[in-house]
């Protein structure tokens, strides 16, 4: 069974029961299937749902079946005057966004917390997938993490710290 949503690369199954195969397309520029290898484009950014469609053979048999997925954006990356960073510097701008390579499960959640150079959290964001948020980096701020949470346990982390100005 394929998960409702994802965002990077995912696998599809190529053997169904009573040892049927199955081949996988999609008109969607927005995904590339590679044999059991899906891969949604780094170019997504906004939430969007796509029909993959499934051929099922056994012998001279052939069944066809649609199924919808949602993509979702690529959530653990940060990006710094449109580029992808791994810190940043006081005063410039951050954003967080998507996770890639991995598939979104049932009760996940998403943060993004501020900290100080103490480690004392300054702010925190519980947000939907897709949403990006912009955060300026001021004095106080010494590192921006972001947390997936799936039943009150992190499933996915990454953080960037915050360099003084020179």
């Amino acid at each position: 069974s394929l998960p409702k949503a994802v965002y990077g690369s995912f696998n599809l199954p190529l053997e169904g029961e009573r040892g049927t195969q199955i081949s996988w397309s999609s008109d969607s520029a927005d995904i590339t299937i590679d044999g059991a290898q899906a891969t949604v484009s780094d170019a997504l950014n906004e939430v969007t749902k796509i029909t993959l469609k499934a051929t099922v053979t056994k012998n001279e048999a052939e069944h066809t079946r649609d199924i919808e997925i949602t993509l979702l954006p690529s959530i653990i990356t940060f990006t710094t005057d449109g580029e992808e960073t791994a810190d940043f510097t006081e005063g410039q701008h951050v954003t967080a966004g998507t996770l890639a390579g991995a598939e979104l499960a049932e009760g996940e959640k998403l943060y993004i917390a501020t900290y100080n150079a103490d480690g004392v959290m300054l702010h925190i964001w519980a947000i939907d997938y897709g949403t990006r948020v912009d955060i300026t980096a001021d004095s106080g701020l010494a590192e921006i993490g972001v947390f997936v949470w799936n039943n009150m346990k992190p499933v996915a982390a990454r953080s960037i710290r915050v360099k003084a100005a020179e």
